[in-house]
């Protein structure tokens, strides 16, 4: 019988010398621009399980044409769904989502970005990730 990890009562992957990762930041987003609130590359040899979040609200009305997004990507590619704040959005419009259970392989990178379009508007964003990095 061949038992691959460790044997005793902590075999679950998770409690491979484990690590507690715990990242986050806040931006005010002008019109035209694009922000990396956040990202984290897993070491080599190392594998992580996090949950991602992100929150958002509009402070100054958003322009006709104007939207805004904060998305989440692992590895380059972007999770469905992202927060997204149409044209004219008022004052207020406030949206989250929290993407739990996500495991990332070793060089793998993950990453929260906030996009607002040309315009007058504002849009208040925070976001980070949470979870545990272990040995692979």
């Amino acid at each position: 019988m061949r038992i691959y990890g460790p044997s005793g009562s902590r075999n679950a992957p998770i409690d491979r010398n484990p690590a507690r990762l715990g990242l986050g930041n806040v931006i005010a987003q002008a019109g035209g621009g694009s922000t990396i609130l956040v990202t984290y590359t897993v070491p080599a040899g190392r594998r992580a399980f996090v949950t991602l979040w992100g929150t958002g609200d509009v402070t100054t009305a958003l322009a006709a044409g104007q939207i805004g997004q904060v998305q989440f990507a692992v590895s380059g590619q972007t999770l469905n769904p992202d927060l997204l704040w149409d044209a004219l959005s008022a004052v207020g419009t406030f949206k989250s989502l929290v993407v739990p259970g996500i495991f990332v392989a070793a060089g793998d990178g993950v990453s929260l970005t906030v996009t607002l379009g040309a315009g007058a508007g504002v849009l208040r964003a925070t976001g980070g990730l949470n979870g545990y990095e272990y040995d692979a």
